[in-house]
């Protein structure tokens, strides 16, 4: 058959097609192995259902023992000259802090976290970013050095890795599309006032406000200055910091424990769509790469690139590949990959042992019949409905295995 009859559709459609003109022993596997291992199929077309890990839990115990950033945009420039945000998140108490910037550049966001953010919360132990260029430049990666930070980053193409300061930036864009003007170039005006909205609800992991573990209280709001009287005889020095120390130590210890059950019914859940077998070394498989190429409609693109060897298994859910005929080697997620298969040496639809069906001879007239009598008393050659199938001398009482009856009327090549 022709590219053109085929034209790479799925495994049913191609085994009726081949079924309409030819047959033989084991038709079906062989066409489901062949296309499982065709190129251009696997590089186009995303399997019937996609790997999926476990989830793997981030643990954290006190305040900015881990803090993750990232940078959502672009949006309308505004009159200061802004154009995207600088979100900056605590793990621990979900502190959120987002700064409007002009641009992505290193210089850029280097400045915001050191000014604005160490200045005022001090250096976090543990930093997590995507691989954007901005991260990973030689100066990010100085400064971190500079006060001793920890810089950790996601895998390529997988945020899930820094969901929470992704689900912020989803927070954020709500909050702020609901006041801004129609023009949309006063956003930066609204986002102080929809972090201050955001720190001062419960957060459902933690189970209290981020301004409560922050700060060991909450901040005045104009509607606890209308309902809630300020206190005649206010506390000395000494004994509002210990009553601040012991509410905080209560509230660690309250939100260590709500958070270990959060992320244990959060797995739970996560983990009931898990699919996929886990990959051994030196396996092949397939990565998904969604580039964008410029010039290029993405619609038609073929993401999967390929075949990868997998070097080494650092986790359930990370892997280090290599790309065939490649030095360079690269960790990715799980999630990303999909096994790939190499054709089969004895399972080819060109080189298949062909099947003859058993034929009736045709009714002759008797000129045809004393000829071909005459043929075959010479002696030089059999006549053409005798022959027989031979069996081959090095498998002794091989069967000799005949199509079903409904294929006889076929023509086999």
């Amino acid at each position: 058959m022709t590219t053109f009859q085929v034209v790479h559709l799925g495994i049913t459609k191609t085994v009726q097609k081949v079924r309409q003109r030819f047959y033989w022993v084991n038709l079906q596997s062989d066409v489901t192995d062949w296309i499982k291992s065709c190129p251009i199929c696997c590089a186009r077309k995303n399997p019937p259902r996609k790997n999926r890990a476990e989830m793997e839990n981030i643990r954290v115990g006190e305040p900015l023992e881990r803090v993750a950033m990232d940078i959502t945009g672009p949006f309308p420039i505004t009159k200061f000259k802004n154009r995207y945000v600088l979100v900056l998140m605590d793990y621990f108490t979900k502190w959120v802090e987002a700064y409007p910037i002009p641009d992505m550049g290193s210089c850029t966001v280097a400045r915001y976290f050191c000014k604005e953010f160490i200045s005022r919360f001090g250096v976090p132990r543990i930093f997590l970013s995507d691989q954007g260029p901005c991260f990973e430049a030689r100066l990010f990666q100085q400064l971190c050095d500079l006060f001793g930070i920890h810089k950790t980053r996601t895998s390529s193409y997988h945020p899930m890795t820094d969901g929470l300061v992704e689900k912020m930036n989803h927070t954020l864009k709500n909050v702020i599309a609901s006041y801004i003007d129609e023009g949309q170039t006063d956003w930066d005006e609204w986002l102080p006032f929809a972090l201050m909205a955001i720190r001062s609800s419960v957060q459902e992991t933690t189970g209290m406000t981020p301004n409560k573990l922050m700060f060991g209280r909450e901040i005045n709001i104009p509607l606890t200055l209308l309902h809630e009287p300020l206190p005649s005889s206010p506390p000395s020095h000494i004994e509002y910091i210990g009553k601040l120390q012991d509410n905080i130590n209560k509230a660690y210890d309250i939100v260590r424990g709500h958070m270990k059950t959060q992320q244990k019914r959060q797995k739970v859940n996560y983990d009931l769509k898990q699919s996929g077998k886990p990959y051994k070394e030196n396996d092949l498989v397939w990565l998904f790469t969604p580039r964008k190429k410029k010039g290029l409609s993405p619609k038609l693109q073929k993401f999967w690139v390929g075949p990868y060897r997998i070097v080494k298994k650092l986790s359930d859910a990370n892997y280090m590949i290599q790309l065939e005929g490649s030095l360079a080697k690269r960790i990715v997620h799980y999630n990303r990959l999909k096994i790939y298969v190499t054709p089969h040496p004895d399972r080819t639809l060109v080189k298949k042992p062909i099947i003859s069906p058993p034929q009736r001879p045709f009714l002759q007239d008797e000129g045809s019949e004393t000829e071909d009598m005459s043929n075959d008393e010479s002696g030089n050659e059999e006549g053409v409905f005798d022959q027989q199938p031979q069996t081959p001398p090095s498998i002794p009482g091989r069967r000799r295995r005949l199509p079903p009856r409904r294929f006889r009327d076929y023509v086999f090549y």
